[in-house]
């Protein structure tokens, strides 16, 4: 719920920054010359293109960590398995070295 909250209020955000970024290319545009709004529009570009690339990033990311840990739970399984058939392999190898050995030096 907080992370859906968190989304929408960024989402907000860069719709208010584009916004800005629109209205100050149209005061431009129209003979007009803010100054200090062009500093203003740059930072709110800025700014807007951070946050969605982090959240673009942090997106694939998180998505990709879950993947991660399914393929590590798999591993684990797979781990599991391979020792116990080559545990009883070994234990199976074991048992006819020592009847091997016991014909042998008998």
């Amino acid at each position: 719920m907080i992370k859906d909250l968190i989304n929408l209020v960024v989402s907000i955000l860069s719709i208010v920054c584009f916004l800005v970024v629109i209205y100050m290319i149209l005061l431009k545009l129209t003979g007009h010359s803010p100054t200090l709004d062009e500093i203003t529009v740059a930072l709110s570009v800025g700014i807007g293109i951070m946050v969605i690339n982090i959240f673009y990033t942090t997106g694939k990311f998180s998505s990709s960590i879950e993947h991660i840990q399914e393929d590590i739970k798999e591993l684990k399984l797979d781990l599991k398995e391979f020792k116990k058939e080559t545990s009883s392999k070994f234990e199976k190898i074991n048992k006819d070295l020592t009847i091997i050995k016991t014909k042998l030096f008998s």
